[in-house]
């Protein structure tokens, strides 16, 4: 498959399902949400608000001198909270139309620039350059492992030592590819593997047992070199914090309600340490 048409293919498998009259829609997976410009405002500003507290108890730079490069940004959910407390957001998706939604909708914000990528790399950045990276409602789409490990060994090659990758992603799914909305199984040893060549460590992994769709959400951060001998470059071991991180946040949206109810009756099992 060639570079153009394998852009193509990850554009088209995932924002063919945008609807033109409302972008947000293709963003999140609950209608009503998506209606609400409120309710997706407040999704997005408290998500970014424990990203955040992350970045600043393991980052090493004070995040209002601080860049970050917001991986598949969308329309800018959470660009625009980031704006507000970093120095400059580097803005990144594959669709250049979804990139002028994102401008509309962070206009106030003049600190965000935005770029469209390949879907797969962020070759426009140069290596050191960057100091946090974002990762947020993007991979459970993508339905290439590669893909997903791609944007991990990226997000690490652009940082500078010291600085700190947030990711989130789903950890239920079964299928080694995925399909236009469910992404492609992630699991601690897929990560190990595809990452034994960058420099990082792991500093947390949170779970939310309460959560009906699982996700984890991990920390890492950059080191000067590939430290092999280091146990905390291991998924598969690394100890997991189970505590809140989207339970106790959104109870007072009707639409995030609607989600739990919706899931409730669909227990989705950890599938993040299958064989």
């Amino acid at each position: 498959m060639t570079e153009r048409s394998r852009r193509d293919e990850l554009h088209n498998e995932y924002w063919s399902t945008i609807r033109s009259a409302n972008p947000k829609a293709a963003i999140t997976l609950e209608d009503s949400n998506a209606a609400s410009d409120v309710e997706f405002h407040l999704y997005g500003v408290r998500i970014a608000e424990r990203f955040t507290e992350l970045m600043r108890q393991y980052g090493s730079s004070p995040l209002a001198w601080s860049s970050i490069i917001d991986i598949g940004c969308g329309v800018g959910r959470f660009a625009l909270p980031f704006a507000g407390c970093c120095q400059h957001v580097y803005a990144v998706d594959i669709s250049d139309a979804v990139l002028e939604e994102a401008r509309t909708y962070c206009r106030s914000m003049p600190n965000i620039s935005y770029h469209r990528n390949d879907g797969e790399t962020l070759s426009d950045f140069d290596d050191n350059s960057i100091d946090y990276g974002f990762c947020g409602g993007v991979l459970q789409h993508v339905k290439y492992f590669d893909v997903i490990s791609s944007y991990f060994c990226e997000a690490i090659r652009v940082l500078r030592i010291g600085g700190v990758f947030t990711a989130s992603f789903q950890v239920w799914q079964t299928e080694e590819v995925g399909t236009t909305r469910v992404g492609a199984k992630v699991t601690a040893r897929k990560l190990n593997e595809a990452l034994s060549g960058a420099p990082y460590e792991i500093c947390h992994i949170l779970f939310d047992p309460k959560d009906p769709v699982p996700h984890y959400l991990v920390v890492l951060r950059k080191t000067a070199e590939v430290e092999t001998d280091n146990p905390a470059r291991d998924f598969s071991t690394f100890a997991v914090d189970h505590n809140n991180f989207r339970t106790g946040v959104f109870e007072d949206l009707p639409s995030c309600n609607a989600l739990v109810e919706r899931w409730k009756d669909e227990p989705r099992p950890v599938t993040f340490y299958d064989d």
